[in-house]
């Protein structure tokens, strides 16, 4: 039962040799060891979870490990019977409330595993119908003012006490937990976590929450500080779940997104090189699978850029300056896979901008030659699109290629 769960918190010294996949794996012990046969069984079964969350509310700001590990085996379950549980009319009417009053608290967690987990299992819940929109929001961004104001307090306290490292940028991490603690409870705040497990199991819930909303206007006024920590996580990490959220941010944003057009097409610019980079040295099936929808995600995001600022058409040529290289070499063999998007990248450039430049004008004998050798029909109809487009409107420019 959860008891087997828990064994899963045996796990955690994972994650600081493999950060990403540590958490990960131990979600696979649930569909064995958890089974649910029939209703008595899942009431039974729900009976010990709900025990195991009150005993670690009854513990205080410190539970103990043996709490913490049974915890972790609790909101495993939960997050794992996800499906179960959202179509049984007696859960489903108390899956608001068990997110408010047992999974919120645990996002002040001292244990990283816990937060991480409390991220999980608040993405695998947050499509639910909340009866109070705040729970969602609360969930999502916490109390960010009030949060950092007791942050800086808690922070300004540690170093009176001595508490200080070798130098004064680096604060010791015990110093970053109690910092974080004080911030606030939220997924949102979870990206600042000293932790770099709980920091990507916030990104993948972020995704689910963008996914959720219905309308993006409760994370307008955040959206600079939010991709802010993408940028920095980009910038530390090479994660296929940092792109897909992040165009799901773009996507759900559209115009919105145009002020920060030129940061986001430099890290999505980079980490699509750093894709492509890691998929020559992937080996399997799986890990290339991956690394396509990842490269896919970064060109879909970078589209859904250069048509949110079509209006703001002084910008694109700084944007061609960042994404020239990789039209070039994208317009080739080796970009077959994602040929189609790098297309519409060009018919961006081509179509918004002042004026076709020379490097621009560079592509159309690639175009022609990858059309002519190595394209499937599917392949061939965008680009003959719009190589029939240059031809009938640039009469005179093309006749030599």
């Amino acid at each position: 039962m959860v008891t087997c769960a828990t064994q899963a918190g045996q796990q955690r010294a994972q994650w600081y040799v493999m950060p990403c996949r540590g958490l990960a794996a131990t979600t696979e012990l649930a569909p064995r060891s958890l089974p649910v046969r029939g209703k008595f069984s899942l009431d039974f079964f729900m009976q010990h979870v709900v025990q195991y969350f009150n005993a670690y509310a009854a513990a205080g700001p410190e539970p103990s490990q043996k709490l913490a590990r049974e915890m972790d085996g609790a909101l495993l379950s939960v997050g794992t019977l996800y499906d179960v549980l959202k179509k049984k009319a007696k859960y489903k009417e108390n899956l608001e409330s068990m997110l408010v009053q047992y999974v919120l608290p645990v996002f002040r967690s001292p244990y990283g595993h816990l937060r991480a987990k409390a991220c999980w299992v608040s993405g695998m819940y947050c499509g639910i119908a909340f009866k109070e929109k705040n729970h969602f929001e609360l969930l999502l961004q916490g109390k960010p003012k009030r949060g950092l104001h007791i942050a800086l307090q808690t922070f300004g306290a540690c170093y009176e006490k001595g508490d200080k490292s070798a130098s004064s940028s680096s604060p010791p991490l015990h110093c970053l937990r109690q910092l974080w603690m004080s911030s606030g409870q939220s997924v949102f705040n979870a990206l600042q976590d000293p932790e770099l497990p709980v920091r990507m199991d916030a990104v993948v819930s972020v995704r689910h929450f963008v996914d959720a909303l219905e309308d993006a206007t409760p994370l307008k006024p955040i959206l600079p500080q939010l991709l802010h920590q993408f940028f920095q996580l980009m910038n530390e990490v090479e994660n296929e779940d940092l792109v897909m959220t992040l165009e799901s941010i773009v996507e759900k944003f559209g115009d919105d997104i145009a002020p920060y057009a030129v940061g986001l097409c430099q890290n999505l610019n980079v980490a699509f090189w750093k894709i492509i980079e890691q998929e020559d040295d992937d080996d399997g099936d799986d890990d290339l699978d991956t690394s396509v929808l990842a490269a896919y995600g970064c060109l879909r995001a970078i589209t859904t850029v250069l048509e949110s600022m079509s209006s703001l058409t002084d910008l694109y040529p700084q944007l061609e300056e960042i994404l020239f290289p990789l039209m070039y070499k994208m317009c080739s063999t080796e970009g077959q896979e994602v040929f189609e998007e790098i297309i519409e990248i060009i018919s961006y450039f081509t179509y918004f901008s002042p004026k076709i430049s020379p490097k621009m004008w560079t592509l159309w004998p690639l175009l022609h030659q990858v059309i002519c050798e190595n394209m499937t029909e599917a392949d061939m109809i965008p680009a003959c699109k719009l190589m029939e487009i240059v031809m009938q409107n640039c009469r005179g420019k093309v006749n030599d290629q």
